[in-house]
């Protein structure tokens, strides 16, 4: 296989020095593909292999520091966004890392099977559960609506808490969740990007058997893996614009199950100001691999919510709540709060979704009664909330 032809002017080889290992080894497989070596300026440079021929080794130089190296190390940018910066050169190496010929270049003007594509990372374990990209005519570099970046964050995290909490059912655990699943749904931000609103979030770090009193979280493990291959299919399914037909998870997928499934979806669909999201991960399976991603749009949002009104759960028997109380004990890493001084019972535990937590979050801080109304699980106890107004009553 030739090399393909450099368009770009030549560099003086000399002006960059021997390209070998001299620094870092980052990433090899028969032979040298991503490192670091010291520059004839006494600085670093990374490296990363983009093709070869016989004896030549063609690869993308940048010249780096040990910040950008250690941001790439952790997951925290891209090879490729490591390897983009004002001065690039591609370079013809022999095996003992003698430049023959080298250019000037920009990335962008590379072929595009020459560079890694954008969002992969250095190492596999390092891939992000959920990357999430969100587009619309008000989110802008410079200029971006606060609520946005809140409708983003809260609606992965409720998602991500849908699915842990539909495992957890399936290992007969009801009631309060215990302190290591709570912490699995405090998900970390690996990257984040302002102008695009794009964010990346790492896979939860599962406990461990002697830090928590779980000792169910290998067989967790394992259900969540089943989860995410439904997900992955749910998810798939919501954006296929010509399919309005209900969603097949197989036939031993319960209503209740489809329910849990799909209202995890919802999370993730836009609505307001964000008119397409854009989903990338490890979660999604089937797409991982090829780097791929998948668009939701409102009409994603709107298929899920019209199937999702369809489906009657004979597992579990609803009625409709609708009560006036105060907001206590709101768990906004749980999206639950407990609804106190109704006139006709004690308390009652409520759960919310990401598009309810303005109001929500307003009248636990100003203490003031509201009006709830929802769906009251008789199996689960719980109230999910539909509607939130303020209190009307003298």
């Amino acid at each position: 296989m030739s090399l393909w032809d450099v368009n770009a002017p030549e560099y003086p080889p000399e002006l960059i020095g021997n390209v070998f290992p001299t620094d870092e080894m980052l990433f090899e497989y028969n032979g040298p593909l991503i490192f670091t070596f010291k520059t004839h300026w006494n600085g670093i440079a990374l490296a990363y292999l983009s093709d070869e021929e016989e004896n030549i080794l063609r690869y993308v130089i940048a010249p780096t520091c040990e910040s950008i190296v250690k941001r790439l190390k952790s997951g925290i940018i891209s090879i490729l966004d490591a390897l983009d910066q004002p001065m690039t050169w591609l370079a013809d190496i022999t095996t003992d890392g003698v430049i023959r010929r080298s250019w000037l270049i920009h990335i962008k003007d590379l072929p595009e099977d020459a560079i890694p594509k954008p969002d992969v990372l250095l190492y596999p374990h390092l891939e992000p559960l959920l990357t999430i990209k969100a587009n619309g005519r008000q989110i802008k570099d410079g200029d971006m609506p606060a609520q946005v970046i809140k409708q983003v964050v809260s609606g992965v995290e409720s998602a991500i808490k849908g699915l842990f909490d539909y495992a957890r059912s399936h290992h007969g655990r009801s009631g309060r969740p215990p302190d290591a699943l709570r912490f699995l749904y405090k998900l970390n931000t690996q990257q984040f990007t302002f102008g695009s609103l794009k964010m990346s979030f790492r896979e939860p770090e599962w406990p461990v058997q002697q830090e928590f009193d779980f000792p169910e979280h290998e067989a967790l493990k394992e259900a969540f893996s089943k989860v995410k291959e439904i997900f992955d299919k749910g998810i798939l399914w919501a954006a296929d614009n010509k399919n309005d037909a209900a969603p097949d998870f197989g036939e031993n997928t319960s209503p209740k199950d489809m329910k849990h499934i799909l209202k995890a979806v919802k999370e993730l669909t836009p609505y307001g100001d964000i008119e397409t999201v854009e989903l990338s991960g490890t979660i999604l399976e089937s797409i991982h691999q090829k780097h791929e991603s998948v668009h939701l749009t409102h009409e994603s949002r709107r298929k899920v919510s019209r199937i999702l009104r369809t489906i009657t759960d004979t597992d579990d028997e609803y009625s409709v709540f609708d009560k006036v109380g105060v907001i206590r004990e709101l768990d906004r890493d749980n999206h639950t709060f407990s609804l106190r001084e109704i006139t006709d019972m004690p308390e009652q535990q409520c759960s919310f979704s990401a598009e309810h937590i303005d109001p929500i979050l307003e009248a636990f801080n100003e203490e003031t009664r509201v009006h709830i109304v929802g769906q009251f699980s008789k199996e689960q106890q719980i109230v999910e909330v539909k509607i939130i107004l303020p209190n009307t009553v003298i």
